[in-house]
């Protein structure tokens, strides 16, 4: 559909118009701001969400890890370390 210019010469028309068209497009502008604010701080609350257990996840599993490394330590004999100097730690011998 074309708009003729013939429509747009009187002053009132163009208010009218254009009065129109903020009625229509100043409220989805506002709805589109505030949905967007609200759709981006819910993903940033899933995001976190989706960290923490993923991070407390990876937490226990290395926790579980150590203490089955710990339980094959004490089931291993003592031996002795030809490496270990008496007094200086954990320097290699000469």
């Amino acid at each position: 559909m074309e708009l003729k210019r013939h429509y747009f010469q009187s002053r009132v028309a163009r208010r009218f118009f254009l009065s129109f068209m903020l009625s229509a497009l100043l409220p989805l502008a506002i709805f589109f701001l505030l949905s967007s604010f609200y759709v981006v701080d819910l993903f940033d609350s899933i995001d976190s969400k989706r960290i923490e257990e993923t991070s407390k996840g990876t937490g226990m599993a290395i926790t579980r890890h150590l203490r089955l490394l710990e339980e094959e330590l004490k089931l291993l004999p003592p031996q002795k370390n030809s490496w270990v100097v008496s007094g200086t730690g954990n320097a290699p011998s000469a």
